[in-house]
């Protein structure tokens, strides 16, 4: 939905506020496809300096997203620990389609760098089942921190 969407923006644009000018990031929006944000009038990067320019470019990149249907968590995930990054903030609105057990050890041998992998899942409604979802194992198994924000239906 429009509202998740949004939170989860704002939740991006305050964390990238946080960073100090010698740190570096990058933002992966993706659906059913993986795109790497490109900062306006500059070259295309793995890695963006948060310059207090850069992360205003980045903010207006992150405005333009619009919600597409369909979600491959997967793909995004793996080229986000490609980058060998020390931390991906993986925000979602839902766990479906799940990763397997496959998976997630596909994705802890990808994370080479030993990134810590916080994931905020923005959900509506009560949680569904008791056993930990694949987004905490997915936080827990890389040191990370797993957040459930719980939205009005």
């Amino acid at each position: 939905s429009d509202q998740r969407l949004d939170l989860a923006k704002s939740q991006l644009k305050g964390s990238l506020r946080l960073l100090l000018p010698h740190q570096e990031c990058q933002v992966l929006f993706y659906n059913e496809s993986s795109t790497r944000m490109k900062l306006r009038g500059r070259t295309a990067q793995d890695l963006y300096v948060a310059t207090k320019v850069n992360v205003q470019l980045a903010e207006d990149e992150i405005d333009r997203v619009i919600a597409r249907s369909g979600t491959q968590h997967k793909t995004p995930l793996l080229n986000a620990l490609l980058l060998e990054p020390d931390v991906v903030y993986f925000l979602t609105d839902g766990d479906r389609p799940r990763l397997t057990t496959d998976e997630l050890r596909m994705v802890k041998k990808t994370n080479r760098s030993r990134a810590r992998i916080h994931v905020v899942e923005f959900a509506v409604g009560p949680r569904e089942e008791r056993q930990k979802s694949w987004l905490e194992l997915l936080a827990q198994q890389s040191g990370g921190v797993y957040r459930r924000i719980n939205l009005r239906p």
